[in-house]
């Protein structure tokens, strides 16, 4: 029985799991049990651990054989300092409260982009059916609390999998409004904008509220609004500020995709995870996501030409999670 989590800027999920392969030689994680916690009561990783194995007491006396956490920074020896969250976690010290259990953290969405092997065909929406070319490239990307990005790159016959900071790349407007919102943030923030200033939850945000003010909506009106609130009003058809925030949100979010699939040239298909795509798929087939992924430009048709897939499955950062863990043991199974 392996132990994974996957922690976010916002949530942290955790779960005990066993990995087998089916006939075919796939592997199939069995989720036994899962918890999820808002970071910023827990406080920190060891909390969120001691709450778990307190809730399932009869599995974890069982014995946990090996870990792995996806979380959400770039790893550096064993240690991160999360992004968008002020946790430090390290190999290490997770290990000793373990018990001595062979510990790996790796970036969430290499986590997540491990979890692709794992998945069923159940697990995808299709946006661009698309064809797969080779090299079969894979880029994996997701707007959650930030952007996460990480590529499944094809190496003799088999996909490995390679994190990035992507959402860190700096910002490029796909529209007049996002020029203003661009503007707006440069001022807000101090100096540069990167994607995930805008292509992310609280990105939706900042767009809503510029888009409200060069309209003259009061400010007084907007306080408080989240991302799911603004997704909510916009899908209600009766928000008309908010149904466009979405959409250059989504236009973005699409430009970014788009963007960062030709640096890999990601002929083996294009998904989209994280929060916001798993959670709202509706509004990813609202077009807009679409023509931001294929802006005019020299490689268009290339990039209509790819797959693109939403991915379903909440679970995604642990099934990967998980199979890392695998690895990690000495024993499978």
């Amino acid at each position: 029985m392996h132990l994974c989590a996957d922690i976010g800027g916002t949530h942290a999920r955790l779960a005990l799991a066993e990995v087998a392969h089916d006939p075919s030689g796939m592997p199939r994680v069995k989720i036994l049990a899962v918890e999820r916690y808002l970071a910023s009561e827990t406080g920190s990783l060891a909390v969120a651990l001691e709450r778990f194995a307190s809730q399932f007491p009869a599995l974890w006396r069982m014995g946990v054989r090996s870990a792995c956490f996806g979380v959400a920074g770039p790893v550096v020896g064993g240690r991160v300092h999360m992004t968008n969250l002020d946790w430090v976690v390290d190999e290490r010290e997770v290990s000793r409260q373990l018990g001595g259990v062979p510990v790996r953290l790796v970036n969430d969405f290499e986590a997540a982009a491990r979890g692709i092997d794992a998945m069923g065909d159940d697990d995808l929406l299709c946006l661009q059916e698309g064809s797969v070319q080779q090299p079969a490239h894979q880029l994996v990307i997701g707007a959650g609390t930030g952007l996460g990005v990480a590529w499944r790159l094809q190496v003799e016959g088999r996909h490995r999998v390679f994190p990035g900071e992507g959402g860190h790349m700096r910002f490029a407007p796909a529209s007049e409004v996002q020029d203003r919102c661009m503007a707006r943030l440069r001022r807000e923030l101090g100096g540069t904008v990167v994607v995930e200033n805008v292509v992310s939850g609280p990105g939706l945000v900042r767009l809503h509220a510029a888009i409200a003010q060069d309209l003259g909506v009061p400010a007084e009106a907007l306080a408080g609004l989240t991302a799911r609130e603004i997704m909510q009003r916009a899908t209600s058809g009766q928000d008309e500020v908010a149904a466009q925030a979405l959409d250059e949100f989504l236009l973005a979010y699409g430009a970014a995709a788009g963007s960062v699939a030709l640096i890999s040239l990601a002929r083996g298909g294009v998904f989209l995870a994280g929060g916001l795509a798993a959670r709202w798929p509706q509004c990813m087939q609202r077009g807009a996501f679409m023509r931001g992924f294929r802006l005019p430009g020299p490689y268009q048709a290339m990039l209509a030409s790819w797959p693109v897939h939403i991915v379903l499955n909440p679970d995604l950062g642990l099934l990967g999670a998980a199979l890392a863990a695998r690895e990690q043991g000495s024993d499978g199974g």
